[in-house]
């Protein structure tokens, strides 16, 4: 009987993870766990499975045998967690595949047993929004064993994926920096932050990349970050208390656009909610797309957001699957997906807002209606 990284990992008394990091020569483990491992694996004759060493693997199907992904996503509160999972069973529908759905609900753990779960079916690969992108590695780990490969959407997720699909962020918070070195023309920025969740790398590549604008530009400095875990309410009540403690800011950045409302709104209550050519104005930037900003951008309320390109990652993600089932190598697991500035000038210009398509189930999967030129997609074969 052929030897598992389970196997290994009883015979050496060390976690699962141990073993990964000793077969992928990872620093973290200690010299005595190592030899532990090494004498294990040589003992049981164990070899990695072809998949997480990023080799071919030698799946061979007939041509009427149906590939099943599994999705995992945290929940279908935001029009754009809807239109990812949409696009995902769009482009399935269109290369033949089946998928299963779960929602975790936000709830990390009931996440991970549900992935196990898809393991147990015996799925042919996993497309996973990570609710919490450290934890998720468990189940990484738990995939790699069972030979199914694992494609995050959206978000990093820790451990060794087949493959990583997501929005450039770190061009998207660089690109918001540079749009306001040019809105301040000259004049000097007071910059409250306010910050996603901790444990997430969206949100830390997003601060990157726009402190490495600011940092090296006369004038700017952030006084000030809050950190409001994507939350609306959140925000609201940091950037009351902000204005209170620092009444001379004159920017407010956003990791999300979600946050992005709960600052406009606490600038509605404060009375400071002064349109774009107001000599008051704070400059707001967030980063999304959702349909509240863009008409608040041209409702000249809002400055800018770096628009997401959310249908174009869901399909990817399934473009990815399909790669890993069929055995394609991939030596660098991550794809980025650039973002898009929209201001009021090109507001109205780029066609395709994410924000504006209409989803309704109508057949086999959405209907999807289009951007400012409303154009639909075909909804049957």
């Amino acid at each position: 009987m052929t030897s598992t990284i389970k196997d290994v990992a009883k015979r050496a008394k060390v976690s699962v993870s141990t073993v990964s990091n000793v077969i992928n020569n990872k620093e973290s483990v200690t010299k005595g766990l190592k030899k532990r491992v090494l004498e294990a694996v040589e003992e049981l004759k164990y070899r990695p499975n072809r998949f997480a060493q990023g080799l071919p693997r030698k799946r061979t199907f007939k041509s009427n045998f149906v590939r099943i992904i599994g999705l995992s996503m945290p929940h279908y509160y935001s029009h754009g967690l809807k239109l990812m999972a949409a696009a995902v069973k769009y482009r399935a529908a269109e290369v033949e595949a089946q998928i299963i759905e779960y929602l975790s609900e936000n709830d990390y753990e009931k996440q991970r047993k549900q992935i196990s779960e898809k393991i147990r079916r015996q799925v042919d690969a996993i497309i996973c929004f990570p609710t919490n992108c450290r934890e998720i590695e468990k189940s990484v780990q738990e995939c790699n064993v069972a030979d199914i490969p694992f494609i995050s959407l959206n978000r990093f997720t820790c451990g060794d994926v087949y493959a990583i699909v997501k929005s450039d962020d770190y061009k998207a918070g660089n690109d918001l920096g540079l749009c306001l070195v040019l809105g301040l023309k000259g004049r000097k920025g007071r910059i409250l932050e306010i910050e996603g969740e901790i444990t997430d790398f969206n949100s830390i590549q997003r601060s990157t990349g726009f402190d490495d604008v600011v940092t090296k530009w006369p004038g700017l400095q952030v006084v000030r970050k809050y950190r409001c875990d994507w939350n609306a309410e959140k925000a609201k009540s940091c950037i009351i208390r902000g204005l209170r403690d620092y009444p001379d800011i004159n920017v407010i950045f956003s990791h999300n656009d979600e946050m992005a409302i709960g600052a406009l709104n606490a600038l509605k209550e404060l009375g400071r909610d002064y349109p774009v050519d107001h000599p008051d104005h704070i400059i707001l930037l967030g980063v999304d797309g959702n349909r509240f900003v863009l008409n608040s951008i041209r409702n000249q309320f809002f400055d800018a957001t770096a628009e997401q390109l959310l249908w174009e990652q869901g399909t990817k993600a399934v473009d990815l699957a399909m790669d890993a089932i069929n055995g394609k190598v991939r030596y660098h697991p991550i794809t980025l997906i650039p973002t898009t500035l929209i201001t009021r000038e090109n507001v109205d210009y780029v066609n395709n807002h994410w924000a504006d398509y209409d989803l309704s189930l109508t057949g086999p999967f959405p209907v999807v209606k289009r951007g400012l030129r409303r154009s639909r997609l075909s909804t049957s074969k």
